[in-house]
């Protein structure tokens, strides 16, 4: 059995995306890494299209192209088929250690035709970009050109900091922010309980259909131990009491009291962050061989 190689060198590739590219081939995203030398350790995203004989046709098969590069690393790409032999692709934008994004995760993306141009500019589009954690990004296509990705939202300080909840957004084949008017996200799932794990399906009509994990911040687990250990005596089936006395706390609910807080700017309370052209402007397209 013969492999091709999609991506190799001195640097480490990983975490493939894979979709098909319409005819008959398919367009491969990955991260990649410098394993020394300047840039060693600061992730990017690349791809290549292959066809259906394992020929690599961007760049005359030598090189990759840069999806994504800049003071960021970028990492764990998510891509869906642009329905005209390109591809939408989604990542995380993790901040540089040492400067004042250290920590910060961000959502961005791009669009890259079949002949492997980017059609969203150099530094692609700021999907989310606030002060808050935005990471696990999930995209289906919205059945009009475009697409809908669904991300976790997680505050990083506060009382409800560590405890993520689910919003989406939606962006045209030309790159534009549609929801909202492009300066929020949508909150699609907010409460006491921690959402995550976020899969999504197209619904037909435009829209999607979002499933998602949703758990109990500490002080609930505590709460549901404990009326575990106090309904065993009264009828020998230890839980059984605790579950309906937590459903009835729960009223009408399944998941407990919503939190009463609005999504503006991206970030509860602030405004959406425009950062300077150094932060994502550094493009390295001949680096990746």
């Amino acid at each position: 059995m013969v492999f091709r190689g999609v991506a190799t060198g001195v640097y480490s590739e990983q975490r493939p995306v894979a979709v098909p590219d319409g005819a008959g081939g398919l367009l491969v995203f990955s991260e990649a890494a410098a394993r020394e030398g300047r840039y060693a350790g600061d992730w990017e995203i690349i791809g290549q299209r292959i066809d259906a004989a394992g020929k690599l046709l961007w760049n005359d098969g030598d090189s990759s192209v840069v999806v994504a590069a800049s003071t960021w690393s970028e990492r764990r790409p998510v891509a869906i088929p642009d329905g005209r032999g390109g591809a939408f692709v989604f990542y995380e934008a993790w901040g540089p250690p040492g400067s004042e994004w250290e920590g910060d995760v961000d959502i961005r993306g791009q669009r890259v035709s079949g002949s492997g141009e980017l059609l969203w500019g150099e530094e692609g589009v700021a999907l989310a970009d606030s002060a808050m954690l935005e990471q696990a990004p999930c995209v289906i296509s919205d059945g009009a050109g475009g697409a809908i990705v669904v991300l976790e939202l997680m505050l990083r300080e506060g009382e409800f900091a560590g405890i993520s909840n689910i919003a989406a957004q939606r962006v045209s084949a030309d790159g534009e922010l549609l929801w909202a008017g492009g300066e929020q996200s949508v909150l699609v799932a907010v409460s006491e309980w921690s959402e995550s794990g976020a899969v999504a399906v197209p619904d037909g009509a435009g829209g999607a259909l979002v499933f998602f994990e949703a758990a109990a911040r500490r002080y609930e687990r505590e709460r549901s131990a404990r009326l575990r250990r106090w309904s065993a005596p009264l009828g020998g089936r230890p839980g059984v009491a605790a579950r309906a006395r937590i459903g009835r706390h729960r009223g009408r609910s399944s998941r407990g009291p919503r939190r009463q807080r609005r999504c503006s700017g991206r970030l509860p309370g602030r405004q959406r962050r425009r950062e300077p052209a150094s932060r994502l402007g550094r493009h390295r397209p001949a680096r990746l061989r």
